[in-house]
Order: C-alpha cells, then structure tokens, then sequence
C-alpha cells in the first residue's frame, strides 16, 4: 500500500482536510452535549432537509470511531484527490456520503459516521489499483484483507449484539466504490452500463430512505419514528407536516393511542373536525384508561357541539352533548347547554333533567335560573 503523505501536507488536499476537520469538530462538538439532532438522519430530510445524509456521517460514537475513519480517509482520500483533483474529490465524497447515509436509514435505524465513506472509497481503489497505472499500490493485500475481514466482524457485533455497526453503510458504499472504478476506467458500452448501475442504485437507495422507507425497513420502528417526526413537526407549528407523518403512522400502527391523539390535535388546528373527532375517539378506546384523553374528548365534543348550536343544529347538538356527558359526566356545562338544546327541540322533560344535573354539579345563577324558567313559577299557597 503507499504511503500516505504527511500531515504537513494537508494544504495540498483541501476537500480531505476540511472534511477531516468538519468530522472532528462535529464529533467532539457532540461529546460535549452539543444538540445534533437537525444533523442526524429523521424522516425530515425528505424532502425539506437533505443534507442529513451528509451531515450525519461527520458525527461518530467514539474516540476508536473516529480515529479508524479519519485514518483511512487521508490514506484513501489523499490519493483520490492528488490524482482526480479537488472538485471531483468533492463530489466523490458528497456520493458516498449521501448513498450509504440512505441505505442505512432506509433499512434500519440509520446511522452515523464516514464509514461509507470509507468503504466507498476503498471500493473504488480496489477497482482502479488493477484497471488504471496511476493507482497501482493503492490497495495491497492485506488492506484488503483487512476491509472485507471488518466488514464481516461488524456484521458478527451487530447480530450478537455487541457493538451496532452501519453494515448496510459499509455494503452500499463499497457497492458504489466497485461501480464508479469500472466506471470510471471503462469505456464505450460498458463504461455507460456501470454508469447507469450506478444511478439507478443511488437512486433507489434515496428513494427507499425518503418514500418507501416504511414498506422496505426492516425493523418495526417506522411506526414510531413517524409519530416522533409528526410530534415534532406539531411543536414547531407545521401542523400539514405533521398530520402527514401521523396519519402515516397510524396506518402502519392503528393502535399507537398517543399518535391517534396527536392525530386529532394536528387535524383540530387544520379545521378537519370530524377527522379529529375521529382521532380522538380511536385515541381513547385503545387507552381508555387515560384521564388525560377522556377530558381533551369530552372537551372536544362540547366544542363542536357549541358549533351546532350556534348553528341553530340542534339535534346535532344534543347528540354530541350527550357524547361529551358520557366522557366527563360531571362537566357542567356540557349539562347545561344540553338543556338549552332540549328545549329548543320542544324536549321539556329531557332539557329539566339536563338543566338539573348542571345545578348539581355548578350552582351557577345562569344554570338555576334557566331550571327555573324552565320549570315554571311555583304554585302559590
């Protein structure tokens, strides 16, 4: 293998320098409890913040992480960008940076760190130390060895458990390392079939990660991490966003109470009532245990059926005022106004007992005096 030059040199390899730099000031910036959540990859970066599959590889987990990347990279990076020049160099990095970014996210949990990179690299040297006189030595054999022997270690600490590693980072970046050195040193006809195996897989892998990471994940997390990102998108008042990524939820998780609640809050703010009505309800008969969710739907349901009233709907009103007594039967004045609705229907018995219930619960002189209209005066002695 040769020799990598000295770090003295580092001005001649700007791209590979400050990528170095970005990924140890990133690192250590995370150590010391520095939030990095906009950097790491979520459902966000489709499509509204795609450089998360750039700026989570600059983050690593440890001191051995970090130093096992950040060697390779100026072994590897240094070459590629001492013969290619530093504008490709920068394009070769933002691929096999964004690709296995995807990969990983698209089937597992995602990831971080410039293991892709790594791989990607490595790849593509592997190709180019036999295809083209300008690499040869860059690869020998025992960094090969070495390459392919971690590559199935990091898979044995994943399945036992030891240590979680990106494996399919590692796979998809050696897979477009190997497919850009044939690229790159074929020509005519196969030059382009490697050119489009290469895009179509780029593709594919981003596509999975944004649109289709909930039909191929193979984990069980996809429900939950959209709730999350709808939650999160709620509290950041993009309520469209958020209903999305709810809805996407529930459909993969129908019985996710606390997304069907957030669901219904989402739908509330956006004006779609009966969806949230919907929501609310399905919220509390998967967690009836709740008080909290019994109030926010019987609050609901008083709510909406003050629209009706003020809509002369009485009917409708007295339906959804009986729903809201049947949540929270000491709310007073979902009694109250039940009472008004009932007489307005011509239901006198029906509004008394409403408008009694309302006394019981409030004394309230607008509550007692409508009873008493309602009743009418007393007989005299």
């Amino acid at each position: 293998m040769r020799q990598p030059p000295p770090l003295q040199e580092a001005h001649r390899y700007p791209v590979v320098s400050a990528l170095a730099v970005a990924a140890f000031t990133a690192t250590v910036a995370w150590w010391c409890k520095w939030d990095v959540e906009s950097y790491v990859m979520s459902g966000r970066f489709w499509p509204g913040e795609p450089w998360r599959l750039i700026t989570s590889t600059l983050l690593h987990v440890n001191v051995v992480h970090l130093a096992f990347n950040l060697y390779w990279l100026w072994v590897f990076g240094t070459l590629i960008e001492g013969v290619f020049g530093s504008l490709k160099t920068l394009g070769l990095v933002l691929l096999l940076a964004a690709v296995p970014s995807a990969a990983e996210y698209a089937l597992l949990h995602g990831g971080v760190g410039l293991s892709g990179v790594g791989y990607g690299f490595f790849g593509l040297l592997w190709v180019l130390n036999r295809r083209d006189s300008r690499f040869f030595g860059a690869v020998d054999r025992a960094t090969r060895r070495l390459f392919v022997w971690w590559f199935f270690i990091c898979i044995a600490t994943t399945v036992l458990e030891i240590m979680p590693v990106g494996n399919f980072a590692h796979g998809a970046g050696a897979a477009v390392g190997v497919l850009l050195g044939h690229a790159i040193s074929s020509s005519g006809r196969r030059r382009g079939v490697f050119a489009t195996a290469l895009i179509v897989l780029s593709v594919l892998l981003i596509a999975a990660a944004g649109v289709w990471r909930p039909y191929v994940n193979l984990t069980r997390s996809v429900p939950v991490d959209l709730a999350h990102e709808g939650t999160v998108a709620l509290q950041n008042g993009d309520n469209q966003r958020g209903a999305e990524l709810l809805r996407k939820s529930v459909a993969l998780d129908s019985k996710d109470a606390r997304a069907w609640f957030n669901l219904g809050v989402a739908c509330h703010r956006l004006g779609l009532e009966d969806e949230a009505s919907k929501a609310y309800e399905r919220a509390f008969a998967l967690n009836p245990a709740e008080p909290g969710l019994r109030a926010v739907l019987a609050g609901w349901k008083v709510y909406s059926a003050y629209k009706a009233q003020q809509a002369s709907q009485f009917e409708e009103a007295v339906r959804l005022y009986k729903e809201a007594a049947a949540f929270d039967r000491k709310n007073a004045a979902a009694w109250y106004n039940l009472g008004l609705c009932e007489e307005k229907l011509g239901h006198a018995a029906d509004a008394i007992e409403a408008l009694e219930n309302a006394v019981r619960l409030d004394p309230n002189p607008a509550f007692r005096e409508a009873l008493e209209s309602l009743r009418g005066p007393k007989p005299q002695h």
